[in-house]
């Protein structure tokens, strides 16, 4: 028989998996271990110089490709509220990611935390973009072409070459 409710809880903690997956198989394996701190004394001063930005498990490939479907809060960074009122950036619209593999270098290292605005999602030529190509998320330049369709650059051109997506493909990009 199926087990209820409790026992579905008791057997989520002592695994150390989400409830959902062990249920559905769907959703991040692992429980979020992150959880806000609760207001303290000090922490208003804190918050009114710093910005608190989630930071998410999300290997970004700056190779050739990488998917994590694990999307927890893992982890807070803080940011200068002045740093990112000089650089337009509105701490709401914002999230660390993590940088894997060389195709960036020396722009971006495998192992660097990347700070995304997802509000900007519109293609600036030689911009740089943590972009959703099929199943894949990459770090990486993005050039308009001019049949329409965008060209994605790798910075290091040893072993990388320009991914061309062609306008009938970019529906597949995001």
């Amino acid at each position: 028989s199926e087990p209820n409710m409790s026992q579905l809880i008791k057997i989520a903690k002592t695994a150390g998996v989400s409830i959902d997956w062990l249920a559905t198989g769907r959703g991040p394996r692992e429980e979020c271990e992150y959880h806000k701190v609760t207001n303290t004394e000090g922490t208003d001063l804190f918050e009114e110089e710093y910005a608190l930005i989630d930071g998410y498990h999300i290997a970004v490939s700056a190779g050739h490709g990488a998917f994590n479907d694990d999307h927890c809060v893992k982890r807070r960074l803080a940011f200068r509220r002045k740093w990112l009122k000089y650089r337009q950036l509105n701490p709401d619209n914002l999230v660390v990611v993590f940088a894997k593999g060389d195709s960036m270098e020396p722009t971006i290292h495998s192992g660097d935390s990347i700070l995304v605005d997802i509000s900007r999602n519109q293609i600036q030529d030689g911009g740089l973009f943590v972009l959703r190509l099929g199943d894949e998320l990459y770090a990486k330049r993005l050039q308009k072409r001019v049949d329409g369709g965008v060209n994605i650059i790798s910075d290091n051109k040893t072993g990388y070459d320009t991914l061309a997506v062609m306008p009938n493909e970019l529906e597949s990009l995001s």
